[in-house]
């Protein structure tokens, strides 16, 4: 409203101008609510200058904004917003750092009922774990900070996105039973975020230690004795080439094999003896169901001794421990019973077939 007689603005229901000290009656323009004009408080005329225009701009935006600041929060479906989110609403809109979802991680995402992003997130952990399982912590770490920094925004974000979905599919509801609704439809849900975190733990936890004990490798290669075909030559050959690393062949120094005789045929016992860096560790294959399959290796053995000297070894690596001692407890009987057998031949006085065989590098690798 401007002064009738010298056109200064006026604020609002001031009756005498300041300038000039006029009396304005009211019109009709006058009479206008406040709320009438906050309508158009983007209509640039009716600001004296740009910059109170800007600032005024500036301030409808931030008004939809996706902010979690609570000073700059304004959201045309607030109270919407706030019955779908439900517990701790005000927290999670004001902090730019959630603290659940540090310490919590995937499992707070899945409390919070988003599956889809609970589950995709536990399926990357799954295969970044299991691809460098050493650097398990610091992979742990660095998700626990990204997921604490960025929880807020991301689900505020996409609540908005449910609640404005779910405004739009049901215009005919009035505001109670929109809310009633959101408030179902939001909010938590411990029960199905436990029970999908201790199926990825526990497939995690099988995953890992098969990788660390290799209990479950058993890549069939050899189908020779199904026809007893087989010898322990042949078979050790057979092992040595399956061999997928390199510095495993480059480095195989001796192997070993046992015959063990059954009702229709041949089963094996094959141990090969890898030396690297001054230290020998071994890897054992055995017959089963007309395959050799692997079974052992002692390659981690030295850890595991030295956790059960400290006394910090599990019963689980204990039982371990204890199988892969007798992996090489049975390498070296079936070098003495080699000799033993070797001998009795010398001297004819062997009475069965040759069970124990020793093979040098040479006879396996030519």
């Amino acid at each position: 409203m401007k002064c009738n007689y010298c056109g200064k603005k006026l604020k609002s229901k001031e009756k005498f101008c300041t300038y000039c000290g006029n009396y304005n009656e009211e019109t009709n323009e006058e009479s206008h609510s406040l709320f009438d004009e906050e309508l158009n408080l983007l209509d640039e005329s009716i600001y004296e200058t740009k910059e109170e225009y800007d600032y005024v701009k500036e301030f409808n935006l931030k008004a939809d904004s996706s902010g979690t600041k609570e000073d700059e929060f304004f959201y045309k479906d607030e109270k919407y917003l706030e019955s779908y989110i439900g517990e701790d609403y005000k927290l999670i809109k004001k902090s730019p750092f959630n603290i659940y979802a540090f310490l919590l991680n995937w499992i707070y995402i899945l409390y919070r009922k988003m599956y889809g992003l609970g589950i995709f997130g536990m399926i990357i952990t799954y295969i970044m774990v299991i691809i460098n399982p050493k650097y398990l912590l610091i992979y742990l770490l660095i998700m626990m900070l990204i997921i604490g920094l960025t929880f807020n925004k991301i689900y505020i974000f996409f609540s908005k996105l449910k609640v404005e979905f779910f405004i739009k599919k049901h215009q005919d509801m009035d505001s109670f039973a929109i809310e009633n609704k959101l408030r179902k439809k939001g909010g938590v849900k411990v029960s199905i975020a436990l029970i999908i975190y201790i199926i990825f733990l526990t497939v995690l936890f099988f995953s890992l230690f098969s990788i660390n004990y290799k209990k479950t490798a058993t890549n069939k290669f050899w189908t020779e004795n199904s026809n007893n075909k087989a010898t322990c030559n042949s078979l050790l050959k057979t092992t040595y080439k399956s061999l997928e690393n390199n510095n495993h062949k480059e480095n195989i120094s001796e192997g070993v094999c046992k015959i063990i005789p059954t009702n229709n045929k041949k089963e094996y016992e094959i141990t090969l003896k890898i030396e690297i860096n001054d230290t020998s560790y071994y890897k054992k294959y055995k017959s089963e169901n007309d395959y050799l399959v692997f079974n052992l290796e002692t390659f981690n053995i030295k850890e595991l001794e030295v956790k059960d000297i400290n006394k910090t070894i599990s019963l689980e690596e204990k039982e371990y421990l204890d199988k892969l001692k007798q992996v090489e407890e049975d390498y070296f009987k079936i070098k003495k019973d080699s000799k033993k057998e070797d001998l009795l031949i010398k001297n004819n006085k062997n009475t069965s077939e040759k069970k124990n065989f020793v093979f040098s590098k040479e006879e396996i690798t030519r």
